[in-house]
């Protein structure tokens, strides 16, 4: 019976030992925080993108004649790309 004992005192510690398991949510528990969202940088707004690129437009408009010719070549190679 000491043998018994022995092996019982020791399941007893070995179940004291043990924890429960912890569970971790998969989904968020909180909603996300609404906010404004971030600034776009300076460098990449669209005025400055355009301030960028409006001088190669224009003296592109001037070589093929106007800025009307140019938007009709834009329009044909728009829909070529489709």
């Amino acid at each position: 019976m000491a043998g018994d004992q022995a092996t019982q005192a020791q399941a007893e510690a070995d179940h004291a030992e043990l924890q429960e398991p912890l569970v971790v949510p998969d989904v968020a528990t909180q909603p996300h925080p609404a906010g404004e969202p971030p600034p776009v940088p300076a460098a990449e707004s669209p005025d400055k993108r355009l301030q960028d690129v409006l001088p190669d437009v224009t003296e592109l408009a001037q070589k093929v004649g106007g800025y009307k010719k140019l938007s009709k070549i834009a329009e044909t190679l728009g829909g070529a790309a489709e």
